[in-house]
């Protein structure tokens, strides 16, 4: 999908072929606080990346709610980088989260 359709790839369209709810970015409360933006970044080929891009994967048997799965499409090399799999990182919204 990233490949076919590479900046016109919706979020509807990860959807429809997968099943799975996915954002390409972060709330602009969250993008505005660069230590939570810095969560959100990795090093791949000795290059930072940005892994904003998360799936959000829910409650299933023996699996927590708030489960997330944070990429970056490498355009140059065609290839899907894992930055993250756990818990919510932290965000705006967590900071209220019980």
């Amino acid at each position: 999908m990233f490949r076919d359709k590479q900046e016109n790839l919706t979020e509807e369209d990860v959807m429809k072929a997968t099943g799975f709810e996915m954002s390409f970015r972060e709330g602009s409360k969250t993008r505005a606080q660069k230590d939570f933006m810095d969560l959100r970044q990795d090093v791949y080929d000795g290059e930072t990346i940005s892994i904003e891009p998360h799936i959000k994967l829910h409650a299933a048997k023996g699996i927590p709610a708030h489960q997330r799965l944070h990429f970056c499409y490498v355009q140059d090399h065609r290839i899907i980088v894992i930055g993250y799999l756990g818990d919510h990182l932290n965000s705006a919204a967590s900071q209220y989260a019980k």
